[in-house]
């Protein structure tokens, strides 16, 4: 996206303006690098956001991070949802990246970011919120060595929320993460983890050289003490490859196989953990498919409304027994505690940003 002035908007952008004047107060006498879009996505252009902003932040103790700032995920110029509570989407995303030394201006691969994250919205109808969390088929910033292949949602610790003449806009902070950090936010909560990053990264500033902070003894203890006591608050994932098949068992009863792509074992093993454990539900999403598995005293399940959605009732045993059976390679799956039960794991096929071309095949 080419640059333009950060006052290059109409007359009447009073949703911009309120925008604008937090970061102005946040960031007094600072001209923020800005990025427009020539087509606006009204009309046709590729970009869902008309714009984003980067502010220099440095609180002189050697904090020194840019912060990006979407404008276009809610209603800039006119009102015209019948929603008055919120304004467009409800928020605008937010990026803190560490600053490298001895350089001025601010990388532009988050650009890209942000506007991937707000075509999926605008797309599906899926809004964020913070708490969410999601694999990112590949590292943060293409091309770069990084162990940052995740991404974490938490309200922006400095912008919060903000009241607009056409409603409520919350600002979401987009947080970088390994793939481990993100499995212990299915095993636990994103919220009780980003308290323990914030503990070292108060402001969450996502730096692409930085190691896991489950390598750290002191967050890795608090981590797990934490799982233990709450379990898993994430009560659903979503995978390309899921599928059911009823087959006879060798004693003649009928038995359920559930077909998984190997992208969702980790998630499965930590929700049996987690939330069967813990007696609560969860489900697998897939294209045409759900399937809820849910604790209960024995092991059962039926199929609901044909095929197009089926339950699995487990005891904690059971799902204990199973999760730790799974491996992320395809073949069949079983244990004693659940009989009739079959997990077929199948190779899944990792898509770049646009959907079309394979990067990786897991399983």
């Amino acid at each position: 996206m080419p640059d333009i002035p950060t006052g290059d908007k109409t007359a009447t952008a009073v949703g911009w303006d309120a925008i604008a004047a937090v970061l102005d107060d946040l960031y007094p006498g600072q001209e923020p690098r800005h990025w427009g879009t020539l087509i606006k996505f009204m009309f046709g252009g590729p970009d869902p956001l008309d714009g984003i902003s980067a502010y220099l932040h440095d609180d002189g103790n050697g904090d020194r991070h840019w912060h990006y700032v979407s404008y276009g995920m809610t209603e800039l110029y006119d009102k015209t949802s019948e929603d008055k509570e919120f304004s467009g989407w409800g928020f605008e995303f937010t990026f803190r990246l560490k600053a490298e030394p001895g350089r001025s201006e601010p990388p532009q691969w988050p650009l890209d970011l942000l506007q991937n994250l707000a075509r999926y919205v605008f797309k599906t109808g899926n809004v964020f919120g913070p708490g969410h969390h999601f694999p990112l088929n590949g590292p943060i910033a293409v091309d770069e060595d990084t162990l940052l292949h995740a991404a974490l949602m938490s309200e922006d610790p400095q912008l919060g929320q903000l009241e607009t003449p056409h409603g409520k806009v919350q600002f979401i902070q987009v947080v970088g993460a390994t793939l481990d950090e993100r499995a212990a936010a299915v095993r636990w909560n994103t919220k009780g983890l980003l308290q323990v990053m914030r503990t070292s990264n108060p402001l969450l500033v996502t730096d692409l050289a930085r190691r896991s902070i489950l390598e750290d003894p002191v967050a890795a203890q608090m981590i797990a003490e934490g799982t233990a006591q709450d379990g898993s608050s994430t009560g659903s994932f979503m995978v390309r490859e899921l599928g059911l098949s009823q087959e006879r068992e060798p004693r003649g009863e009928n038995g359920l196989t559930v077909i998984l792509g190997a992208s969702g074992v980790l998630d499965l093993q930590a929700l049996l953990r987690g939330r069967v454990g813990f007696d609560r539900f969860f489900h697998v999403i897939g294209p045409e498919l759900v399937v809820t598995f849910m604790g209960a005293d024995s092991f059962g399940w039926r199929i609901v409304d044909g095929e197009g959605e089926a339950e699995v009732t487990l005891p904690s045993a059971g799902a204990r027994a199973l999760a730790g059976a799974l491996r992320p390679i395809r073949g069949d799956y079983q244990v004693p505690e659940l009989p009739g039960l079959t997990l077929r794991i199948v190779p899944s096929e990792i898509r770049d940003a646009s959907g079309k071309s394979v990067v990786e095949v897991i399983g």
